[in-house]
C-alpha cells in the first residue's frame, strides 16, 4: 500500500547512512540552503504538501534539518536533504534501493524521498522492521518523540508535529502519513508498563485509515488491549503435593512445593511444567529433592521441591531378608 510520509523515515535513515550522527546530541554538519532549495517550498506548496520555511541562505545543522523533515513532515526538507547527502535524487534513490535490500525490506519501493507519490509503497512486515531500525537509532528515536520543533531558527521553532498520540498510551514515536485518496497512516512505537522488569516495546503500523482520528482511536484501543492482557497466573502454592517417594522397605514421604510461584503472561499463553528430581535412599523432612519449572513463551519460573516427611533406611531384618532388592 502507499506509505505517504512514512517514506521520510526511510529517507532519514538513508541520509544517515551517508552522513551519520555520532549520537542523539550530535548536531552534525551545518547545511546552507540555496536558492534552488528555497524553490522547493513553492514546488510542494502548489501540490498541497506539508512544507516548512527554508529561506535562501538559511543554515541548519543536519540534526535540526532532519527534525524539521520528520516532526513537521516537511516535504521540501526531505528533497533538499536527500540531494545534499547524495548529490542528486537519482543517486539518493540508488542508495535507497541498496539500503532496503541490505535490511531485507524486499517489499518496499521508493520512487522519491517525500511520500507524495503513491508509488512509494510497502507492507506491514517491512514497516515494522523499519520501525525497529528507527527506534534503534539514537538520533532518530529522540527526534520522532518530539511534539514540536526545537530548533534555533525563529521561523521554525515551535512548529507542531503531526503525531497526535505522542505522550499518550505510551506512544513515543514514530511517523505519520497522509495521502489522498489512500488515507491516513501511522507507524508507531510505544513503551508499555506491564509489570515486567523493563517496559514492553510495541512497534505497529496502520495503513489506509479513513481519518487521522480513526487511526489514532484504533491504535489507542490496540495498545490498551495489549496492556490489559497481561496478568499474573498462580502456578502453585507452598505445600502443594507434586509427587511421592516410596522405597521397597515401606518408607515413603510426599514431595511438596516449597514456594508459591506466579508468572506474568499475556492473554491465554500456554504454560507448561516439568519437574526434575534427585534419587534418594534416605531423606530428611524439608530436604530439597527437586525443582519444578514452568514455561510460557520466553518466560520461566521455578520452585524448589522438598520432602514432607522422612525416608528412613531399611531395618536390619529387612536387609537380611531382602538381600537382592537392596542391591537394586
Amino acid at each position: 500500500m502507499p506509505i505517504a510520509s512514512i517514506s521520510k523515515l526511510i529517507t532519514a535513515l538513508v541520509i544517515l547512512k551517508a552522513k551519520p550522527l555520532a549520537s542523539a546530541a550530535d548536531p552534525g554538519p551545518r547545511i546552507t540552503f540555496s536558492k534552488a532549495d528555497h524553490a522547493l517550498y513553492d514546488k510542494y506548496y502548489v501540490q498541497n504538501a506539508t512544507i516548512a520555511p527554508m529561506p535562501t541562505g538559511s543554515i541548519l545543522s543536519e540534526h535540526d534539518a532532519l527534525e524539521t523533515m520528520l516532526v513537521v513532515s516537511a516535504c521540501n526538507y526531505a528533497e533538499a536533504l536527500a540531494d545534499w547527502a547524495y548529490g542528486s535524487e537519482g543517486a539518493f534513490l540508488a542508495a535507497t534501493r541498496a539500503w532496503l535490500a541490505a535490511h531485507g525490506m524486499t517489499h518496499t519501493r521508493m520512487v522519491e524521498p517525500t511520500g507524495i507519490d503513491a508509488a512509494n509503497t510497502s507492507t506491514p512486515a517491512d514497516l515494522i522492521a523499519l520501525g525497529r531500525l528507527a527506534m534503534a537509532d539514537p538520533a532518530i528515536a529522540s527526534i520522532v518523540g518530539k511534539t514540536q520543533l526545537d530548533v534555533p531558527a525563529d521561523d521554525l521553532r515551535g512548529m507542531p508535529g503531526t503525531n497526535d498520540l505522542l505522550g499518550s498510551h505510551g506512544v513515543d514515536g514514530i511517523k505519520t502519513g497522509t495521502l489522498d485518496p489512500s488515507g491516513s497512516d501511522l507507524l508507531y512505537s510505544a513503551s508499555l508498563d506491564v509489570g515486567t522488569p523493563t517496559p514492553l516495546r510495541v512497534i505497529g503500523v496502520e495503513l489506509g485509515g479513513a481519518t487521522r482520528s480513526q487511526v489514532d482511536g484504533d491504535v489507542e484501543a490496540l495498545l490498551d488491549g495489549i496492556a490489559a492482557g497481561f496478568h499474573h497466573v498462580p502456578l502453585g502454592h507452598e505445600g502443594d503435593v507434586v509427587g511421592t517417594y516410596s522405597t521397597p522397605w515401606g518408607s515413603s514421604a510426599r514431595m511438596v512445593l516449597a514456594a508459591s510461584p506466579t508468572m506474568l503472561v499475556w492473554s491465554n499463553t500456554k504454560i507448561t511444567a516439568s519437574m526434575t528430581t534427585t534419587t534418594l535412599t534416605t531423606g530428611r523432612n524439608g530436604e530439597r529433592v527437586g525443582t519444578v519449572t514452568w514455561k510460557a513463551g520466553p518466560n520461566t519460573a521455578t520452585a524448589p521441591v522438598v520432602l514432607k516427611g522422612a525416608i528412613r533406611p531399611p531395618t536390619a531384618w529387612w536387609r537380611l531378608t531382602h538381600p537382592f532388592e537392596l542391591g537394586r
